[in-house]
């Protein structure tokens, strides 16, 4: 178990032993200066004591209230797809956290430029100097922001907050006592919520994200996104029907920060999981890492390793060793609210 997975199962409640039993009220104290802190971060920006800085283009930030995957390097495909359809230049602007060792990109980065082989991508810690040159060097007509909601000094057009349905409010708390980055009440910010993952819970768990939603920002309409697979892919580029894989021993290899949606993905497209390999989110693979992993599957009777885009981007191969290694390539799929991203974009190309 690696100690993200530890860490959750202690803040979430999963593990009931009497140590953690007594380890939580400890993180909740723990958390109150950094709640404290990131609430007056937000006051000086709200009242200019801390500068913004705006972009003569449009910025649509994408972004989240809490830590782990919720599906914005989908949307932010989506997104990008639809503005380069309607012929308008986008630049993605991201900061390039936990980048690969050599480079100034990491897996989210890589993966989005095998999607998006046409729209540049600016990685910069300074994003305002990125969405810069975006406008004066490369002449683009429109940004998106990558994981922006907390980048308060680049102003932005529209703040599109991502909510994962199955954790959506980061078990109540901040760091470190849960998976919040801010307190809640920054949602009042948000231009429009996307709940993701609604596949994954019933129409009971959504409507009561929509009233805690409401009760912090009744102004921000919401959208409901599913996770959509599309194909199993290869690093060659080969690609095969979601049915290839289906009642096929598998082993599951994944380093994102949401293990258990890609696993409740897996389980929908009918493979057997005989085999959990579960890393820390952006992991960075080593050959001993990649041996272990073959190892691991071979043992456990699997005939494939299956793993996220993320992920292959970083391993770079078709099999281990004898054993093949697919990625499953996925989307956002919009089941409710479509109508407010067409309003976005129509408003965009005005």
């Amino acid at each position: 178990m690696t100690n993200e997975r530890r860490f959750i199962q202690i803040i979430s409640g999963a593990d009931r032993s009497w140590s953690t039993w007594l380890l939580r009220p400890l993180l909740r104290v723990a958390s109150w200066p950094y709640a404290i802190a990131i609430l007056a971060r937000n006051w000086a920006f709200d009242h200019g004591f801390l500068r913004v800085e705006r972009s003569e283009l449009p910025i649509i930030s994408v972004g989240n209230i809490t830590a782990g995957g919720t599906g914005k390097t989908p949307l932010v495909i989506w997104l990008a797809q639809q503005f380069r359809q309607r012929g308008i230049r986008v630049a993605i602007l991201s900061r390039g956290y936990r980048a690969i060792e050599g480079s100034v990109e990491n897996d989210e980065a890589r993966e989005v430029a095998l999607r998006l082989p046409d729209v540049p991508q600016l990685i910069n810690s300074n994003r305002v100097d990125s969405a810069r040159i975006a406008a004066e060097e490369l002449e683009m007509q429109l940004c998106l922001l990558d994981d922006g909601f907390q980048h308060r000094r680049l102003g932005r057009t529209y703040d599109l907050v991502l909510i994962d349905a199955v954790a959506p409010f980061g078990h109540g708390y901040c760091f470190p006592r849960g998976l919040l980055r801010e307190p809640l009440r920054g949602l009042q910010r948000a231009t429009l919520f996307v709940i993701t993952r609604v596949e994954a819970v019933g129409s009971e768990q959504i409507e009561k994200i929509k009233t805690i939603l409401a009760r912090w920002n009744d102004r921000a309409p919401i959208a409901l996104c599913a996770t959509q697979p599309n194909a199993w892919t290869r690093a060659d580029g080969r690609r095969a029907a979601l049915n290839q894989l289906a009642g096929t021993k598998v082993a599951m290899l994944c380093g994102i920060g949401n293990p258990d949606g890609f696993r409740a993905t897996l389980v929908r497209l009918d493979v057997e999981i005989v085999a959990e390999l579960v890393y820390p989110d952006h992991h960075h693979y080593t050959a001993d890492d990649l041996l272990d992993i073959e190892r691991q599957g071979t043992a456990k009777g699997a005939t494939a390793v299956v793993c996220t885009s993320k992920d292959l981007v970083k391993i770079e191969r078709n099999r281990l060793g004898a054993i093949p290694l697919w990625a499953l390539e996925i989307s956002m799929e919009i089941q409710e609210g479509r109508e407010y991203f067409d309003r976005l974009l129509e408003q965009i190309l005005e």
